[in-house]
Formats: C-alpha cells, structure tokens, sequence
C-alpha cells in the first residue's frame, strides 16, 4: 500500500499537483511589459509637463511689437550670463527660437535661458532673424517676413535719337548777313522804281499843261486868214462875190460876161 500510493495527506505536499509551475521565461515577459508601460507613462508624463512650462512661458513672454508690415520685435530681459556664452538656435520646424547660455551662478553646461515663438504663423530661418543684447541683459529679437517675390519685366530702351550735325556759327552768320543784304538790295531796288515811276508821272503832268497854250495857239492860227489872202470889201449892192487876189498869169474872170 505504501509502495503503490501515497497516503492522501502526502497530495498536499505535491508541488506539481497543488503549486502553479514556476516558469522563468514567463516571468520575464512580464516584466518587460510592466517595464515598457511605465516608460510610456513617464514619456507621456514629461511632455505634459513640458507643454505647461511652454504656456507659462508664453503667457510670461512679452508681446511681439510690429514695426512695419514686414518687421516685428521683441524684447526680454535674461539673468546674468558668462561672457561669450549666448547662443540661438532657430528649431527644425522653423517656429521658435532657443537661446541658451551659462549662467554666472551656475558652474553647469549651458542651459536654456529663453525660448521664443515667431510670429506670422509661418516658418523662419536664420536669415530672417536679428540679434542685438543690450547693457543690462536685454536681449531684442527682430523677425523679418519674407516679402512677397515679385516678377520683373526687362525693357530695353529705345536707341537715343541721332544728333543734328554740329552748326557752324561763322557759316550761319555769313549766310545771315548775305540773307539780309539781298533783303536791303530788293528794298532799295523796289523803292528807286517807284520813284522813278512817281518821277515820271510827274513830267507826264507837266508837259500836258505846257501842250495846251499850245494847242490853243495853233488853233487860233487855223482859224486866222492867211496874211496873202485879200478880204473884199462888201459891195453896196448887197450882192455877194468871191473875189480874190489873182495870182501871178491868172486872169480874173467877171462873173457877169
């Protein structure tokens, strides 16, 4: 009996029988799990608290000032930094910008001093921001926003306009004073005709008055008898005859044979 089974009491101390098996690869499984679990959870941990550090520093952060369309700047005060030891970098995604230093009171590495986000709602590279520190620790920060690229149109210009030869003033002047000589001659010409056209109407006059006592003259000697011809004497009879004076070898015939 004691050979062929044990006494029930005995099964309580079967460890196989009573007892989970121990597996040691299982245990480690789970280990891992429980693991990567609190590391998500510690991930996830982190980012909330550094999402609220950035709305604190937000809130904390002076306002961008706009200088013009295209400019904006913003001034912050840091805590005393060693010399030479200020650095910016502008993120991956263009959005903000980190500034880091070395604190005086601080022996460690450099830290993270400000972190600023740009304006505009676009990205910014390096080119586009401006870094001045004034005395007492003020830092200015000046975001230029790209301006718009615009198309030029290149037109050529027009060829300029030949030039006039060169005047001559000596020729000009000599072609001037000939103009003008030529003028005075046709001056001059014109006015001795109409003299000698005024001279000549008036001895046109003259000799007219002069021709008519002339005239009148002759007419009296027309209408005077010649000195040869004889005038008969009127006859008493009152009959009237034509008597002349012979010429020389003419006979004088009576009108009465």
């Amino acid at each position: 009996m004691l050979h062929g089974m044990p006494p029930s009491w005995l099964y309580g101390f079967d460890a196989h029988a009573h007892w989970p098996r121990f597996d040691a690869h299982d245990h480690w499984r789970r280990a891992r799990t429980m693991e990567k679990t609190m590391h998500k959870a510690l991930r996830l941990q982190e980012r909330a608290i550094e999402a609220a550090r950035q709305q604190v520093a937000r809130a904390q952060e002076p306002p961008w000032r706009a200088l013009n369309e295209y400019e904006a700047e913003i001034t912050l005060r840091l805590p005393a930094l060693a010399d030479d030891s200020l650095a910016a970098r502008v993120s991956e995604d263009g959005r903000s910008l980190t500034v880091t230093g070395s604190v005086d009171s601080c022996a460690c590495q450099d830290a993270v001093v400000a972190e600023i986000q740009f304006p505009y709602g676009h990205s910014l590279s390096a080119e586009d921001i401006e870094l001045s520190l004034q005395d007492g620790g003020l830092l200015t920060v000046k975001a230029l926003r790209k301006k718009p690229s615009l198309g030029v149109k290149i037109v050529k210009a027009s060829p300029p306009p030949e030039k006039p030869p060169a005047r001559d003033a000596q020729a000009e002047e000599m072609a001037l004073e000939s103009k003008f000589k030529i003028a005075v001659a046709s001056v001059v010409e014109q006015a001795s005709v109409v003299e000698k056209m005024k001279t000549a109407a008036d001895v046109d006059v003259d000799e007219g008055g002069a021709r008519e006592p002339e005239a009148a003259d002759e007419k009296k000697t027309a209408d005077e008898p010649p000195e040869d011809e004889a005038v008969p004497p009127p006859s008493g009879s009152g009959k009237a005859s034509a008597a002349t004076m012979p010429e020389e070898g003419v006979a004088v015939q009576d009108g009465e044979a």
